[in-house]
């Protein structure tokens, strides 16, 4: 009965979910529109400021999803 409650009560690890806030690489230079490394699949992905550009290997941070395409932002 105690794993049955603890799964439930586990976080989300799949899905759109899932994806907001990990860390991937900029496989093309993203101005603002590109694509990056995430979790060892490639995305197509745009910068959330489009007046942000950046280069290709730079570390990226997933903000959200939006269909098959994800919403970045150059990672700290």
């Amino acid at each position: 009965m105690m794993i049955a409650v603890r799964a439930q009560k586990a976080p989300i690890r799949t899905g759109e979910e899932s994806m907001s806030g990990r860390i991937g690489t900029a496989r093309t230079d993203l101005s603002p529109k590109g694509s990056v490394q995430v979790g060892g699949e490639l995305w197509s992905a745009e910068l959330e400021d489009d007046r942000e550009r950046v280069p290709m290997g730079s570390r990226v941070q997933v903000v959200r999803v939006e269909g098959l395409r994800i919403i970045v932002r150059k990672a700290e």
